[in-house]
This record gives structure tokens, C-alpha cells and sequence, in this order.
């Protein structure tokens, strides 16, 4: 910010000239007392705001960039946390000024305050196209940014100030709005096997899944999630929620709870303390593990209930991170865990046993079943009652004579 500074101040007059101040990263401007504060976002450098007082003006440059790194904190937490407070004391009407390009992040906070803003008519965009720089440069400059990949993009969103996502960013861009649907149980929904998947976290969000496989379409569904936050994350308030909601769900006996291997203090308290036993999952590639959901989102065997927002949110708008390794980070989904919870649920389904008993829904009286698959309790009873004799086998009958 200082050469931005010293740039506008090149015609100041030399007795209203400011001081820069290095220790405290203000200019003190003599003739007036007003002080201006330079504080960065990251490395919590923005904490250096508390305790300033008699604020007129906040400019907060690149908001749709907050909360991106490890070291950034939120939009949000830096609003109301900490910039608000400073206004308590302010005798004249404060503002705040929220500048940015559109966030390479989707469902950013941000969003939420220009959408607010532009409904009060308080919203301003101000493109390349606004500026002073000529129609010559600006070719040059958009020739030059087409010819790399992702150019056109990133033209839109830094030139022209679009709201648009990178869709080769997006981790799973085969997700599609229909798929977020309750699903209605059929007859055999009692034999299915029922799962839960879990992804734990405290500075980032531990995350239940509920599910079933529908066998008979061959199709994951989705049912319910459980999602902590920070102090919320304890084993026994975990435990609690899980057996609260697979009650709620009527799963009864699950056929296979799985977790983050990540975390195998916390999946043997489950287990040992609250009786609920989870699997640590087995991690390939990052890559390999999303590609699987890909698939099955792309064959439509992945339906979510509306109810799971934390899902289909991390759905909806998780994105790689800028090397395109790892998850990124959102200021609404965390790390998008729900999305992780959901790898390791879908690469430990069992799509190979049928659990449909071979004979339900048939009956004696309407089906013709061959004798060496009759073995009901009734068929049993129906015997006894009769005292009919068990055949006996030959060597005649074992050589089909």
C-alpha cells in the first residue's frame, strides 16, 4: 500500500504532507490529527485493529480474497469481530468500503454483501473498460491473458468483474441440481445396507453422513448428516448426535460405519466408550478417491436430501485449491468436508452382496419354489405338525437311478 501512497501524495503540499509511522504502519497527518492505519489480513496482523477507536472510514481491499490461506481470516470474523467494534465511539456516521475483483471461491461471503448492497443501491462496478487505460492497451492486455490457459476466465473475473467460477477448478462439475431430491423408500428399503461416513475435524468441520444402498437401482442415497464446529467437537456429543439421528432414520443395525483414518484416536473413543464402531478408510490418491464420486455422480447413482445443506453445498461449490492438489478452503464449508466424508463413504460401499432374501415376497400358495431352496420356519413347522418323515437319501437317489 505505501508506493499506492506515495503516489497520491506526489502533489500533496508539503504542510499537509503526512509521516509514515514503520513500527505502528500508519501515517500521521500533522495538520489535521487523522490517522491513517495499514493492517494486513493474514497472519493475524488484522488483530492489530482492536483497541482503535473514533474510526470514520474502513477500506478493505480484496475481500473476495479473505479466508482463502491458511493464515487469512474469514470476511465475515474481520467485519463483525473486529472492524464493527471500532466504530462505538464514533460520533460522525462511519462507513465501510468493500473493494474487490469477484472471488475465485464460490458462495464466498462477499457475495452475500455486494447482492445486499446493490439492493440498497450502495453497489458500484467499475471494470477495465471504466478506466483510463486505452483501447489499444486493453487489446493487448486481453491478447496476451487469452493465450494462457484459464485466460478467458480470469479476463471475465479480473478485467470485467463477473461473477464466474473456473469450472476447471470445480471438484465435482458433473453435480447437478436434480439430483437434491428426498428419495421415497420402497418395499425392500429394510434389507438395504444402511452407513454412516465420517470426516473429522475441529479447526475445520467434522462431518456424519447417513445413508443406505439402494441395491435394486444400484444408487447411494444420502439421508441426513451431522455437522460440528469447534467446541461442539467432543466424542460424546458426536456419539449422541449419531445415534439420535440413525434412530430418527430408522436404520437399526448399520451395516458399516466408516471414518477418517486421519483421526484413529477419536474413532476408537467411539467405539470403546459409545459402542459405535467405525472403520478407519483406506486413502489412495486424493484424485483417485474424487474421481470415484465423479463417476457415480455422472451415472446418476448419487441422490442427497435437501436437508444435507452442508453436503450439497460442498457439492455445489467446492473447488481445488490454486495448485490444484488439495481441497481448498471456503469461510461457509470449511474444507469442504462433507465432500470428503462422501470419497470415503462411496469407496467403501459393497455393491456386490445382495441383501434382498432370496424367497421375500413369495409364498407356497402362489409360487412354485424347488424343493432344495424350501427351508422357511413355516415349511419347517408344517412338517412337524404332520410328523411327515424325512425322505431318506440312497446311494440310488445320490447316482439319480
Amino acid at each position: 500500500m505505501k508506493p499506492a501512497f506515495d503516489s497520491s501524495l506526489a502533489d500533496c503540499p508539503q504542510e499537509y504532507q503526512p509521516r509514515f509511522d514503520r513500527q505502528d504502519s500508519l501515517y500521521h497527518f500533522p495538520a489535521t490529527n487523522v490517522r491513517t492505519h495499514l493492517l494486513a489480513a493474514e497472519s493475524g496482523h488484522i488483530e492489530n485493529a482492536r483497541g482503535i477507536h473514533n474510526v470514520k472510514d474502513v477500506l478493505i481491499d480484496e475481500a473476495g480474497f479473505f479466508g482463502d490461506e491458511e493464515d487469512s481470516y474469514p470476511l465475515d470474523h474481520v467485519i463483525q469481530n473486529i472492524l464493527l467494534p471500532m466504530f462505538i465511539r464514533t460520533k460522525s456516521k462511519p462507513r465501510i468500503v468493500i473493494m474487490t475483483t469477484p472471488p475465485e471461491i464460490p458462495n464466498h461471503p462477499i457475495k452475500m454483501y455486494y447482492e445486499r448492497a446493490k439492493a440498497n443501491g450502495c453497489a458500484v462496478v467499475r471494470d477495465i473498460y471504466n478506466s483510463d487505460i486505452s483501447e489499444e492497451k486493453r487489446s493487448e492486455m486481453k491478447r496476451r491473458m487469452l493465450q494462457q490457459p484459464g485466460g478467458d476466465i480470469a479476463w471475465a473475473r479480473e478485467m470485467e468483474c463477473k461473477w464466474i467460477v473456473d469450472s476447471a477448478r470445480m471438484i465435482i462439475p458433473e453435480w447437478q441440481a436434480n439430483y437434491a431430491v428426498p428419495v421415497e423408500r420402497d418395499k425392500y428399503f429394510q434389507f438395504y445396507n444402511k452407513y454412516n461416513a465420517l470426516d473429522t475435524g475441529v479447526r475445520d468441520n467434522t462431518v456424519n453422513l447417513y445413508a443406505y444402498y439402494d441395491f435394486l437401482r444400484a444408487a447411494l442415497v444420502v439421508e441426513d448428516e451431522t455437522v460440528l464446529r469447534g467446541e461442539e467437537v467432543r466424542t460424546d456429543t458426536l456419539a449422541a448426535c449419531i445415534k439420535s439421528t440413525e434412530k430418527d432414520l430408522g436404520y437399526g443395525t448399520v451395516y458399516k460405519r466408516i471414518g477418517d483414518n486421519n483421526n484413529l484416536i477419536i474413532l476408537q473413543d467411539l467405539s470403546g466408550i459409545h459402542g459405535l464402531s467405525f472403520l478407519p478408510t483406506t486413502k489412495d490418491e486424493l484424485f483417485a478417491m474424487v474421481n470415484e464420486v465423479r463417476l457415480w455422480v455422472n451415472q446418476g447413482r448419487l441422490y442427497v436430501h435437501p436437508r444435507c445443506t452442508h453436503l450439497l453445498g460442498c457439492l455445489e461449490n467446492a473447488i481445488w485449491d490454486k495448485n490444484k492438489k488439495e481441497f481448498a478452503r471456503s469461510a461457509v464449508f470449511g474444507h469442504f468436508d462433507g465432500l470428503a466424508a462422501l470419497c470415503y463413504l462411496i469407496r467403501n460401499i459393497d455393491t456386490a452382496t445382495n441383501p434382498i432374501p432370496a424367497l421375500f415376497g413369495t409364498s407356497l400358495q402362489t409360487h412354485h419354489i424347488p424343493s432344495q431352496k424350501i427351508e422357511s420356519e413355516n415349511y419347517k413347522t408344517v412338517r412337524s405338525v404332520l410328523r411327515l418323515p424325512v425322505p431318506k437319501r440312497t446311494t440310488d437317489d445320490w447316482r439319480k437311478r
